[in-house]
């Protein structure tokens, strides 16, 4: 083996892992990483370009939307309470009797 094949061996070798051999398509000498490239491919959406605009959202939003989202869930699926009974009406024949001779004497033309 001559020397120049050996060095460049060498140099491969000795290069960090993932940065060993040329990934034919990519361009060398950027380091953007995958979200940054596909973002900028969809930088027409405007929720992209919103987000590259303005910076990705805190976490703590995340959150919220998805407390609001279960919460709204758990509404639609809760079943509205059942209301009491009334009470079922007096049926003696002594009491109907006297609400009813109460009522025509009240009303007097």
């Amino acid at each position: 083996m001559s020397t120049e094949s050996t060095t460049r061996i060498r140099e491969v070798l000795n290069a960090p892992r993932g940065q060993r051999f040329v990934r034919p398509g990519t361009p060398t000498g950027t380091n953007r990483t995958r979200e940054q490239i596909l973002l900028a491919q969809m930088r027409d959406n405007p929720r992209v370009a919103y987000r590259l605009e303005h910076g990705e959202l805190p976490p703590w939003m995340y959150i919220h939307a998805a407390r609001i989202t279960e919460a709204s869930r758990q509404r639609e699926t809760e079943t509205p309470p059942v209301p009491r009974p009334r009470p079922a009406p007096n049926d003696t024949p002594g009491v109907r009797a006297a609400t009813a001779n109460h009522a025509i004497t009240s009303v007097e033309p």
